[in-house]
Formats: C-alpha cells, structure tokens, sequence
C-alpha cells in the first residue's frame, strides 16, 4: 500500500510540473523573460539553432537577402572593424562587444524560419523577434528608415540615398543603422542590407549585449537579465529608461499580443 501511494504521490507530482509547464508557456506570450536564456550564456551553434526551426511558408517572396550566403571576406571585414569615431573611436567592434565574434549569418531559409533561427541562436523567444521585425520593417528585408540629413549622401548605399545630403541610415529587417563615418555598428555593411540571417544575427548579439550586462555605460538603473529594456534598446539605449525606450517597448509589446504574422493576410 505505501508504495502504491508513493507511486500516485509522484505521478501527481510529475501531472502537477506538467502544467505549471504548460502555464509557463502560455505566460510566455506575454512575458518573454520565461524564455530568455540566463544573462551569460553563450549563443547555440549555428547547426543546433538550425535544428530548431520549424518549417514555415515563405509570405515575403521579396526577401531575396533569405538566401544570400556571407562570403569570408566580408565576414573579416565585419570581425576586423573597429570604430573610426565617435566616443568609442579607436576600439575594435568586438572589443566593445564580444558577441559579435558569434555573428554569421549562415542560415538560409524562409523569412520566418530565418527569425526563428536567429532567436534560437541568442537565447531569445521568437515572438519577440517576429514582433520586432514587424515594428522595424514589417519583415521586408528591403525596409529603410531613420532618414537623416547628411553632409553628403555619396557615402551611404545608393538605394538608401534620398537626394545629395539626405539618406536612409537604417536597413534590413530589424532595421540595422550604419554611418559611413564609422561611428555605429562599423564593418556591418553591406552584409546588413544583403543578408536578412546576417541582420537577424546581428540584432541578437546587440540585444544581448544589453541582456547580458556587457553595457557598462548603461547607468543608472541598468543590470543585466531586462529581457524588455535590453530590447528597448535597440532603439534608444541611452539614458537607460528614457521615453523612446519604454514607448518602442509599448509598441512591440502592442504586436506581439496582436500576432500578426498569424493572420493569412499577413
């Protein structure tokens, strides 16, 4: 008899973990911070990322950066990059952010299946991607943005330039900014424009550069683990908390409870 009731005892007990299991995933669409891996833990290989993918129908067939493979000489340039100005001028890019030293791109798929892998890789729930990307460019690799006056748009890629002094600085599907002097995200172009695995990448390693405490200069108020914060980043980093930050949080918050890419007319 007592081992008849141990036996229902722990049977109960696996029934119970079960769903608090399935609760913390239903929570999960909400709060992603039950899905980010721990701050500190290293991104998966591209391989085990890859192997977690779930098929997915491709909705944005313009999107022909989804099979557009980083040649080695463009990823030495990216991993050679150091900041040209700018407060951080003189510092190599993955001295700043040791993260970027996992950045690839090596993932070909459709558009989905490329958001998912990337979120994969990093540690990061896709939701929370597939939101993001559709705040930033509505999953259109081609997608431009922050238009900026400039001294002179020669400098810029020719697709991003509106006229002689003005210019798109912000491309891909997570909306990557780029200035040619060398001041924001150095060496990332033109895989960020090219490559929408590159671009997805990318973002990973800069959002967990925010989750995993590497920014020493996000004060005050700033500690590794904000799952929301460190996505609100993107965005606006600086000073840790300001409006722009909490009002693009509000707004992937906004999409990620709509769910958009779920609809067929998406």
């Amino acid at each position: 008899m007592k081992r008849l009731i141990a036996t229902i005892a722990a049977f109960a007990a696996l029934v119970l973990i079960a769903l608090a299991s399935v609760d913390l995933r239903a929570a999960g669409a909400v709060d992603p911070s039950l899905y980010w891996r721990p701050a500190g833990s290293l991104p998966i290989s591209d391989d085990l990322a890859a192997s977690r993918v779930d098929p997915a129908p491709e909705n944005r067939p313009e999107n022909g950066g989804n099979y557009y493979e980083p040649t080695p000489a463009e990823l030495e340039t990216f991993r050679n990059a150091v900041f040209e100005s700018g407060p951080n001028a003189g510092t190599p890019a993955d001295v700043y952010n040791p993260l970027l030293v996992y950045v690839t791109g090596d993932y070909m798929g459709t558009t989905d299946e490329i958001l998912q892998w990337a979120a994969r890789k990093w540690g990061i729930p896709p939701d929370v991607l597939r939101a993001v990307a559709v705040n930033e460019s509505n999953w259109y690799q081609g997608e431009m943005g922050d238009r900026r006056d400039v001294a002179s748009s020669k400098q810029y890629p020719k697709r991003a330039r509106v006229d002689g002094d003005t210019a798109y600085e912000s491309m891909g599907i997570t909306q990557i900014k780029w200035r040619p002097d060398g001041s924001l995200n150095p060496g990332t172009e033109a895989l960020r424009r090219k490559s929408t695995a590159f671009n997805a990448d990318l973002w990973g390693a800069n959002v967990r550069y925010y989750y995993d405490g590497y920014c020493t200069w996000c004060r005050p108020g700033y500690a590794p683990g904000q799952p929301w914060m460190s996505v609100g980043a993107h965005f606006d980093p600086s000073p840790w908390g300001n409006q722009g930050q909490l009002d693009y949080i509000d707004r992937v918050q906004a999409i990620l409870a709509d769910r958009p890419w779920e609809q067929p007319d998406f």
